[in-house]
């Protein structure tokens, strides 16, 4: 049953794809939908795909057709046509949900032009971000100042925002200006949900030692230096593989020491391959949260991850693992060196990554949402501004 009227509070989600579908936003989308629906004082009272659809990526291909090359590939990928095009999208289905008093709209990791009507981006990056540590080749800093300006009157006029890490807090308040009131730390949860598995065996009881490595962008998240130091373990007698799930390594990289395991769709699939690992490292350059860090938390793994965006508060705060200079391979050896020569230290890590799982659930985040928009309430603005 539904609490009351006075009490529930009416939420759409908007995603960049079918809400129920892991491949959507990550599967953040997915996980957030299923733990508001388990709230008794919510009511999700509609899902909203605002992909842009065949008609959608027909207008932004006509609207970049007269550009050079290089020019229609920046405007494709990051163009003012694209958010414009999704939140026309937006408008025109959630038109009829907002004939009810009070809705909010969640915004799951994507970028629109301001709504008339309330609403929360829940991000675990900015623009600004991405520019500093990982620009996209195709965007000139021009074109960042324009697509920055136009996020930062969306941040401004949200009723909230949502922030995964709270390292973002100070990035959303200083730079975007919006008051920190406003801007609400939620954390986040593992990307897929953890299957329950019988016990794995012992990092003891294997050889050679199993690290593992799960990301779609080889270079961003740090596989060639993942596969580095892990040749180096090895010339220093390191009995080691190298596990590698998403991604495909360049051909010059490749060695008998790497097994490539591809995408991987199937939840209990993964699920197998993360308990059947000693070590989970993303030494990653660019990361905005680590949402394969929880997972790898979930299924007791020590962690090695880059001193990063959020990666760093999840390990140093829950004695979960290590943490290295992002970039650096002779410190990413050690690390790995230090774990794989002290199985006592691994199993002691893993132990606390385990337990701290429980921290990091979606259902610990739609709390947080939920006594945000609370709080609103109580000071009668629970409606957001009227744009």
């Amino acid at each position: 049953m539904r609490g009351g009227a006075d009490s529930l509070h009416r939420v759409v989600l908007l995603a960049d794809g079918p809400i129920g579908s892991r491949q959507t936003n990550s599967g953040v989308a997915m996980q957030l939908h299923t733990a508001l629906l388990k709230r008794a004082d919510v009511d999700v009272v509609d899902t909203i795909d605002s992909s842009l659809g065949f008609i959608g990526k027909l207008f932004v291909r006509l609207a970049s057709f007269r550009l050079r090359p290089s020019s229609w590939a920046r405007e494709v990928g990051w163009g003012l046509s694209k958010p414009l095009t999704r939140s026309i999208n937006r408008s025109f289905r959630s038109r009829r949900i907002h004939c009810r008093p009070g809705v909010l709209q969640v915004h799951v990791r994507n970028f629109y032009f301001p709504s008339r009507y309330p609403y929360a981006p829940f991000l675990d990056t900015t623009l600004r971000q991405r520019e500093k540590w990982w620009p996209e080749p195709e965007l000139k800093p021009r074109h960042y100042r324009t697509l920055q300006a136009l996020e930062k009157i969306y941040f401004r006029r949200a009723t909230l925002v949502f922030v995964a890490g709270a390292y973002l807090t100070e990035e959303v308040v200083r730079f975007y200006g919006v008051p920190r009131e406003r801007v609400v730390s939620v954390g986040a949860g593992p990307a897929s949900p953890v299957a329950s598995l019988a016990a794995p065996e012992t990092s003891a009881q294997r050889d050679p030692l199993r690290v593992l490595f799960v990301g779609k962008e080889f270079e961003r998240k740090g596989g060639h230096l993942l596969v580095g130091a892990v040749s180096h373990l090895r010339d220093l007698g390191c009995s080691i593989e190298l596990h590698m799930v998403g991604c495909e390594v360049p051909e010059l990289m490749k060695a008998d020491f790497i097994v490539e395991h591809g995408h991987i769709s199937d939840v209990e699939q993964l699920s197998i391959l993360y308990s059947a690992s000693d070590i989970f490292c993303l030494p990653a350059l660019f990361e905005p949260y680590g949402l394969v860090i929880l997972e790898a938390m979930a299924h007791g793994l020590p962690l090695v991850t880059s001193d990063f965006g959020a990666l760093p508060a999840l390990v140093r705060e829950n004695d979960a693992g290590i943490v290295v200079k992002a970039g650096s391979v002779d410190d990413l050896t050690a690390a790995l060196y230090q774990l794989a020569k002290n199985p006592p230290e691994r199993e002691r890590q893993a132990e606390n990554s385990r337990r701290a799982a429980s921290n990091y659930t979606w259902d610990l985040v739609a709390d947080e949402m939920v006594n945000a928009i609370d709080t609103l309430s109580k000071f009668n603005v629970s409606t957001g501004p009227k744009i």
